[in-house]
């Protein structure tokens, strides 16, 4: 686990992917005197590490914020204490699709969010925007009007390399969402797997790879090549055999 200051009272929680993958698991830690917030919980035992470096810095969880309700997002929960948790109304959606259903009474939401919605925690202002992309029940989560938490929107390797979009919605939702996020290029983007993104020409070129792919996958009508689909893009991305899901 790596743990990295952020800003004043804000920590992102790092983990290596599993093997033979190339994408970590994130968990953002807002804190406030002595209670934290957390931004998504990945699996049980990344949850578990992080609950024990808040306890052994005397926070007490307070409430959870989930991006999206795919398992590694989710499935912290589990080992964590019942606290008040925020997500999308369309989560049961996701989770009839992804997850068991004896375990939905340990992570459904106790508070819906169906359009944009602010939250005070501490001296963090939080507002929760509603932006089905890679997900139906994908939120983003603005933070401060400085930080962006964009959830799988985006995805990286732990060390900068773009991981290829993972469609699970449509197409053209992701497009969607990902022409919103270039409202935020003057943010700094906190992913749900993969490093910081800062600065507008940086941010633009994440953005526009992305859109370059998925808008070739748009043009056609037919089943198309993984090279074709990304002869456009400035980089080269990771985990190609996403391209099979998404085609």
């Amino acid at each position: 686990m790596l743990k990295q200051t952020i800003a004043d009272g804000i920590y992102l929680y790092q983990f290596a992917p599993n093997p033979g993958g190339h994408f970590g698991f994130n968990i953002l830690a807002l804190t406030h005197e002595d209670k934290a917030l957390l931004i998504d919980t990945a699996f049980e035992d990344h949850a578990h590490q992080v609950f024990t470096d808040l306890i052994k810095n005397d926070l007490k969880l307070d409430s959870v914020v989930i991006s999206h309700f795919h398992p590694d997002h989710i499935s912290g929960l589990k080992s964590l204490p019942p606290v008040p948790r925020y997500g999308h109304a369309n989560a049961q959606i996701t989770l009839d699709k992804w997850t068991a259903k004896e375990e939905h009474p340990h992570i459904v939401p106790t508070f819906e969010i169906g359009e944009k919605t602010k939250i005070q925690f501490g001296n963090f202002e939080l507002v929760m925007i509603p932006l089905p992309g890679h997900s139906i029940c994908t939120m983003i989560i603005d933070i401060n009007g400085q930080f962006v938490h964009v959830a799988d929107e985006i995805m990286t390797s732990n060390d900068g390399s773009p991981i290829l979009p993972f469609i699970t919605n449509t197409v053209q939702s992701h497009v969607k969402s990902l022409e919103a996020l270039k409202h935020y290029c003057d943010y700094t983007m906190i992913l749900g797997h993969g490093i910081l993104l800062k600065g507008r020409e940086k941010i633009l070129t994440e953005i526009n790879d992305r859109l370059s792919y998925l808008n070739e996958l748009l043009a056609h009508d037919s089943k198309i090549s993984v090279e074709v689909a990304t002869a456009k893009c400035s980089c080269t991305f990771l985990h190609l055999e996403l391209h099979e899901k998404n085609a």
